[in-house]
């Protein structure tokens, strides 16, 4: 069982560590114990996801006529590395992660930050392999690609 504990910035964090202390005890009396501590950033926005999917792979798929799935399973394999498996006797190769899952295949939403460096790369690759250009997102994008 996991749990996790947030502790906004500029609040005194003595007032969460008696809960912090006590869910660690509850769980070693039964189990080993891992403690991560790490900066709380925000998960991927739905902005960023529709730019992904509505502007980037949009225009990759007028452009080239690639799947966008396809498209989408080859940019997490450039930008994450690639994991090799077989099956029945056959080599394939999949992305080490996803947007959504660790390498562990566990949940694990990219925050902002890295979806924005994802987007980025992607747009870098679309130009130095096809040469298609894929604009810096606003918050206007959609009606920019129906008046286009």
């Amino acid at each position: 069982m996991s749990e996790t504990f947030r502790i906004p910035k500029g609040e005194p964090w003595p007032v969460h560590i008696s809960k912090i202390v006590h869910e660690i005890e509850r769980q070693a009396a039964k189990h080993k114990v891992k403690v991560i501590v790490q900066m709380d950033r925000a998960d991927r926005s739905e902005d960023q996801n529709e730019a992904l999917w509505g502007l980037a792979y949009k225009i990759l798929h007028e452009e080239t006529g690639n799947d966008p799935e396809d498209m989408h399973q080859y940019f997490l394999g450039e930008f994450f590395g690639w994991t090799e498996y077989e099956v029945m006797g056959m080599r394939k190769k999949k992305p080490r992660r996803t947007t959504t899952k660790n390498a562990e295949g566990k949940r694990d939403v990219l925050d902002t930050i890295s979806f924005a460096s994802f987007f980025e790369f992607i747009q870098r690759r679309s130009a130095e392999i096809v040469g298609v250009h894929i604009p810096d997102p606003d918050k206007h994008w959609r009606q920019n690609l129906e008046v286009a």
